[in-house]
C-alpha cells in the first residue's frame, strides 16, 4: 500500500501540477520512463500478491532444479505468506484501498511543510509552487527507492525541484 499510495501520488501530481514546468527533455523521458517501468512493476506485484503467487517463482525454480538448494528454503515461508495473503484480501477487501488513501493524505501533508517552509525563506510561496515541488521532489524519491540508503538522492531530488519550480539550488538544499 506504501509503494501503490506513493506511485498513485506522483501520477496525479504529475497529471495536475506538472505539466506547466519547462524540463530538459532528457529528465522528463527518464522521469516518465522510470516510473512507467516502476508502475508495471508494483502493479504485477500487487496482482501476484492478491492472488497468492509469490511464491511461484522459487517453487518453479526448486522444480527445475535451478539453485534449488538455495531457493528450497524460502518456497515454505513464501507459501505461507502467500496463505496469510489470500487470507487477508479475502477477509478485508476494502483494507488496501483504505490504507492507499492513507498514505495518499499523509503524502499530502508534505505540500503544506513545503509551503510553509516556502513562507519561510522565500516572499513568494503559493500552494500551487509547493505542490510542484513536493510532487516532483516525491518523484524522485520514487524513481531512487533503491539507493542505499538514499545516499544523496533526497538532496540532489529537493534540489532539482526547487530549481526547476524557479527557487533554486540553495533553497532545496536547504530544505533537504
Amino acid at each position: 500500500s506504501f509503494a501503490l499510495g506513493h506511485l498513485l501520488f506522483v501520477v496525479i501530481g504529475a497529471v495536475l501540477l506538472l505539466s506547466g514546468l519547462q524540463w530538459p527533455p532528457a529528465l522528463r523521458v527518464a522521469l516518465i520512463l522510470a516510473i512507467a517501468i516502476l508502475a508495471t512493476g508494483i502493479i504485477i506485484f500487487m496482482f501476484l500478491q492478491k492472488a497468492g503467487k509469490l511464491a511461484a517463482v522459487p517453487r518453479w525454480l526448486v522444480a527445475r532444479n535451478i539453485c534449488a538448494k538455495t531457493m528450497g528454503r524460502f518456497v515454505g515461508p513464501m507459501e505461507d505468506v502467500d496463505e496469510t495473503l489470500r487470507v487477508f484480501y479475502r477477509e478485508h477487501p476494502g483494507n488496501l484501498a483504505r490504507s492507499v488513501l492513507w498514505h495518499l493524505l499523509g503524502y499530502c501533508v508534505g505540500i503544506f511543510t513545503t509551503w510553509y517552509f516556502l513562507f519561510l525563506v522565500t516572499d513568494h510561496a503559493t500552494v500551487v509552487s509547493a505542490a510542484r515541488v513536493w510532487f516532483l521532489a516525491m518523484w524522485m524519491d520514487l524513481v531512487t527507492f533503491a539507493v542505499p540508503m538514499n545516499l544523496g538522492v533526497l538532496e540532489g531530488g529537493r534540489l532539482v525541484a526547487f530549481r526547476m519550480v524557479g527557487f533554486g539550488s540553495v533553497p532545496g538544499l536547504s530544505f533537504a
